[in-house]
């Protein structure tokens, strides 16, 4: 009887521990954390939710996919940090790409806070930063609109060497000059975008929460650009350039050093600003 008694405790105890488990897996999966890691970007990129919390860069990435991500239900493909190869060897590093029926979506992505200012034809743009007392700091940051358009000149290039058999083979007589490709910049929510053009002839410009009602009409005016296999194809031969080793992201990043070194301008200080140079990619 004693150990009748043992045997329905431990079995008593096994229920509740289970059942507290369970409690506690069904609180994570429904958590924002628990989301995360059933998402797209998460198996693309493998960054932990912990990363997006505390890198700018990677949760700029995310809130594009998170904006966007009902687009997937209308088959779009997205990829994250895309190393696309110039015939140089060299590469360039796209944030983000969403591979969708309306064409492809370059995005360059800057989680800036501040009042941002610059105009097409600048090479640089300005953001400034309040400081102590009524100073400012203001650092530049190479036209993103500039940017994006060298992105796409690489990806254009990268079509027409390694995607020509992906419309032959597919039923539609699409040719790589019949791919739309979008450009698309996307500001943090807690930015001012001071004279910054919205619309261009090649580029739009969003926050991150404006990003949905800035894509959409495009995705609706370019409807069935590319075929639901195209889409697949280019996001599968576009995929391996998300999954660069660590040696080919040092490389890249030295690369873009001395690019960057060769074409900095100096900085220019006063008693009330401090400017100072970012690096493009």
């Amino acid at each position: 009887m004693h150990l009748l008694n043992n045997n329905l405790s431990v079995f008593i105890l096994i229920l509740v521990l289970a059942g507290v488990l369970a409690l506690l897996w069904h609180h994570f999966t429904n958590s924002p954390a628990g989301q995360f890691y059933k998402t797209t970007y998460h198996k693309i990129t493998h960054n932990s939710y912990r990363k997006i919390q505390k890198d700018k860069g990677a949760y700029g990435e995310y809130q594009i996919y998170q904006n966007l991500a009902s687009y997937e239900r209308d088959g779009a493909h997205f990829l994250f940090n895309c190393y696309l190869p110039w015939r140089s060897g060299e590469t360039t590093e796209v944030d983000a790409l969403m591979i969708h029926h309306s064409g492809i979506y370059v995005f360059e992505s800057k989680n800036y806070g501040g009042v941002i200012s610059g105009k097409e034809a600048d090479q640089y743009w300005t953001q400034t930063l309040p400081a102590k007392g009524h100073s400012t700091t203001q650092n530049s940051f190479f036209n993103p609109i500039l940017q994006n358009r060298s992105h796409i000149s690489c990806l254009k290039e990268l079509l027409s060497r390694e995607a020509r058999e992906i419309f032959t083979q597919t039923a539609r007589k699409t040719t790589k000059k019949d791919v739309p490709i979008h450009s698309v910049i996307v500001f943090s929510d807690h930015c001012d975008l001071k004279s910054v053009p919205k619309r261009t002839t090649e580029s739009v410009t969003a926050t991150y929460s404006t990003l949905l009602k800035i894509i959409a009409p495009i995705a609706s005016k370019k409807r069935y650009a590319l075929s639901a296999e195209e889409v697949s194809q280019i996001a599968k031969l576009l995929y391996p350039c998300t999954q660069a080793s660590t040696a080919q992201k040092h490389r890249h990043v030295k690369s873009v050093q001395k690019r960057t070194n060769s074409s900095q301008t100096a900085g220019k200080s006063s008693k009330s600003t401090h400017q100072k140079t970012q690096s493009h990619r």
